[in-house]
């Protein structure tokens, strides 16, 4: 859903308790007003928006990942850091944990729906889906979307069905990103691509069986032999 910047009235009108007496998911705004922090009794706080550090001081740990609103960036290699200021949190007497970037729509709700598919067991979807039933405009970008799907694979498994399979505009703004395939070997499934993330390589895993060839299957098969033709951009 592509909306601009809101307002700051705006934005309070979305809701923010995604698991309930525990976690919130807002923006900005009202992470830095100690009169919410206080009536929701917040005790924790994490900030993923480089813009956007925590300034209310609170009884339990507040972390703030300075990172960029993009499809590149690696949000996965934190996780765990996340995760543990929220376990803190659960802890802690009375213990409620906040995070938000700048409006709680792309990078925060990547955290959020990945805690739930490790504390929750849920899916990608059954995540994703619980999450925009509190905060209608969440909207992770394509390179956050396949994070998640690799996360999703972490826990359940390599051999498990993806929940949320990649569409054809995701696999088409994947490859523009430079996603290419690791060797000819790799494509008869194909299985594992290749993609670069702030000079780093992470693996976007896509199974496709021989009985489910869905739109965005062939897709990712026949862009990705057409980009095994060309050399990767370094």
């Amino acid at each position: 859903m592509a909306l601009g910047r809101l307002s700051e009235e705006q934005y309070l009108q979305f809701g923010a308790e995604i698991i309930p007496g525990f976690l919130f998911l807002t923006s900005q705004f009202e992470a830095k007003d100690p009169a919410f922090l206080k009536e929701h009794g917040i005790t924790h706080l994490v900030s993923v928006a480089e813009e956007s550090p925590p300034v209310v001081p609170l009884p339990g740990k507040s972390l703030h990942l300075a990172l960029r609103d993009s499809p590149r960036t690696d949000v996965r290699s934190h996780f765990d850091e996340v995760f543990a200021v929220f376990d803190a949190a659960k802890r802690f007497k009375k213990g409620r944990a906040l995070i938000h970037c700048y409006e709680g729509k792309n990078r925060s709700a990547v955290f959020v729906i990945a805690y739930c598919m490790r504390e929750e067991k849920m899916t990608l979807k059954a995540a994703f889906e619980h999450v925009k039933a509190v905060r209608s405009f969440v909207d992770p970008n394509v390179g956050f979307m396949k994070q998640l799907r690799d996360y999703e694979m972490e826990l359940l498994g390599e051999d498990s069905a993806v929940s949320l399979p990649l569409s054809p505009e995701d696999c088409r703004d994947l490859l523009d990103m430079e996603l290419y395939p690791v060797s000819k070997h790799h494509l008869k499934g194909p299985k594992y691509m290749l993609d670069r993330y702030e000079g780093r390589t992470l693996f976007i895993h896509t199974p496709v069986t021989s009985k489910e060839k869905k739109p965005e299957a062939r897709c990712q098969q026949a862009e990705a032999y057409k980009a095994s033709n060309q050399t990767p951009t370094p």
